[in-house]
């Protein structure tokens, strides 16, 4: 019956339904347990959202609704209920203090509200905080109750952004005080009527990418992709699956709740009183007996470090990895930690793609990325679009019926995505074996992976770019010994400048909310310090020139050179 559904409104209500009283999402921090959420509470709190969201703030159906929560109940309340409204949710990134990569974001979705969690240490909610204007509606008790968790935005940066839902869990003073929590409030609501079922493809969430450009590309996907998407995920049906990876993102979106009910263990991360070590997660892990984790090759390789000369007190049964090219060192992880890995590779644009059951380390060799799904081809090219042989590596171009038709509203960006006869191009390089095996050496040109996210050296330059002392910019990509790339900035500042190599780094870090590598918390967090992500820089040269072309443009290739004897001299 779920398998007929076309909506996501009509699957939420299906299983609460189906399964009302199942335990199908365990919140945990590294204190235990700290909240369970059952099919009924989700369609009950998802559904008077959204009817808060429709009835009381004003949105309609198809707008686009920023959320900036983290992990937590309240992110899958919020989330779900955004769908169940007829809306559209995309993630609200914060990285730069400025907020310019946010307010990209919001410009191209043309979003009308955000959602806030009241923290000092939310990189979103400072951002915000100066341009929220206090709601007075006063038309009746029971109305302004719940209007004290809504307040006005204004701001020239993005003027289509007016509304904000404020997300508390303890009271809040000032001039709109919050006696009570988002969840008790919406506890406390009577049940609205249900809202019209939307239409198989309308677009219900805005998945955001890298873009080339230093800002997100924004990814479309209808009711109708979300559950094919969810459907494909065979073996997450009968998992108790562990995850940390931001609902926001598609590595995190709960598709296997939607498609199997199934269930899913996270960590609540709106208090900051989540595990961030790697022995803390494995605690976590094991205190919850779950069967299945999701884990980038980074978490992997540092579990597989920690319990080098003390062998854990369990072992998963399974561990899923993907989200940067595999090496065969994971293999140790098989045999200490899990009895099995699941080697996989995907991207926004087009999905999962591979994936293979790994039980043994010969299989285990670098860069193997799992076999293609069915219904999904890759195909191997030169620069010049012509196939390659097997074995040989190229660039990797995808063809399947979840692959994305355009960018969101980012007709540039979509420019050149597809071949001429439809393969979508990945900017991946790989190979295939002639047993059909994948191979996925990582980004080309001038990207590299940090955690699980595409970075492009554009992103750096336009943040180094905003010194007054700088005059140029070029970051370009060098690769390791190890096998991983890295960015490194060659800069050319004002002749009469005293800038040093070690004021620009400290001018690029305090850009970005909070100070941390790339998808990790900030380790100062604190009512001064928000939580947020650095997109980490290895080294900045002060040069006297950057070497050109005879057509005038930087010599990447010469600039690299000069940047790769620097770094590993």
């Amino acid at each position: 019956m779920a398998d007929a559904l076309q909506t996501i409104q009509e699957v939420v209500r299906y299983w609460s339904n189906e399964k009302p009283d199942a335990e199908v999402f365990t919140f945990v921090n590294k204190h235990g347990r700290c909240g369970v959420y059952t099919p009924r509470e989700i369609a009950k709190l998802s559904q008077r959202f959204a009817s808060l969201l429709r009835h009381t703030y004003g949105f309609k159906a198809g707008d686009v609704i920023a959320n900036g929560l983290p992990n937590s109940p309240e992110r899958l309340i919020t989330d779900i209920g955004i769908i169940m409204a007829g809306c559209i949710m995309v993630n609200c990134q914060v990285l730069e203090k400025d907020g310019s990569d946010l307010w990209n974001t919001v410009r191209v979705a043309e979003c009308k509200g955000v959602i806030l969690p009241v923290s000092s240490s939310s990189a979103p909610y400072c951002l915000f905080q100066p341009l929220l204007v206090p709601n007075t509606s006063s038309s009746s008790n029971a109305q302004h109750e719940q209007h004290k968790g809504f307040a006005f935005v204004s701001t020239s940066h993005a003027p289509e952004l007016t509304k904000a839902v404020l997300v508390n869990r303890s009271s809040v003073d000032g001039p709109n005080p919050i006696q009570h929590s988002f969840l008790d409030r919406l506890n406390s609501m009577d049940d609205p009527q249900d809202l019209p079922l939307g239409d198989a493809d309308d677009i219900v969430v805005l998945f955001a990418t890298s873009g080339s450009s230093g800002f997100c590309k924004l990814v479309p996907r209808t009711h109708r992709e979300i559950l094919d998407a969810a459907r494909s995920f065979q073996g997450a049906k009968d998992a108790r699956y562990f995850s940390d990876r931001p609902f926001g993102w598609m590595g995190g979106f709960p598709f296997d709740y939607l498609a199997y009910c199934s269930v899913r263990v996270l960590q609540d991360q709106y208090a900051g009183e989540h595990a961030t070590h790697c022995r803390d997660i494995w605690s976590v892990i094991g205190r919850e007996k779950c069967t299945a984790a999701a884990m980038v090759p980074i978490t992997l390789n540092e579990l597989i470090r920690e319990f080098q000369t003390e062998k854990p007190d369990f072992m998963l049964p399974a561990v899923v990895t993907s989200g940067q090219p595999l090496r065969e060192n994971l293999c140790k992880a098989l045999g200490l930690i899990t009895h099995a890995m699941v080697a996989a590779y995907s991207s926004t644009e087009a999905g999962m793609v591979c994936a293979s059951l790994v039980t043994s380390q010969a299989q285990m060799t670098d860069f193997f990325s799992g076999r293609p799904l069915p219904g999904v081809e890759i195909k191997i090219v030169d620069d010049e679009g012509n196939e390659v042989a097997k074995g040989v590596d190229g660039q990797v171009l995808v063809k399947s019926s979840r692959n994305l038709k355009n960018y969101y509203k980012q007709p540039e960006e979509t420019k050149g995505l597809f071949t001429a006869d439809g393969w979508l191009q990945t900017g991946d390089k790989g190979w295939l074996d002639e047993a059909g095996n994948f191979y996925c050496l990582g980004r080309t040109g001038d990207a590299v992976l940090q955690g699980s996210v595409v970075i492009y050296s554009s992103w750096p330059e336009g943040i180094l770019a905003k010194c007054p002392d700088v005059l140029q910019v070029s970051v370009v990509v060098i690769p390791k010994g190890t096998g991983e790339n890295i960015l490194c900035a060659c800069v050319v500042v004002r002749p009469d400048s005293d800038l040093t190599e070690e004021g620009l780094m400290k001018f690029y870090k305090e850009s970005f909310f909070g100070g941390s590598t790339f998808g990790t918390e900030a380790s100062n967090s604190s009512p001064k310090h928000p939580r947020g992500f650095l997109i980490e820089l290895h080294k900045i040269l002060l040069l006297q020139d950057l070497p050109k072309t005879q057509s005038g443009k930087i010599n990447k290739k010469e600039l690299s050179s000069i940047a790769k004897k620097a770094v590993l001299a």
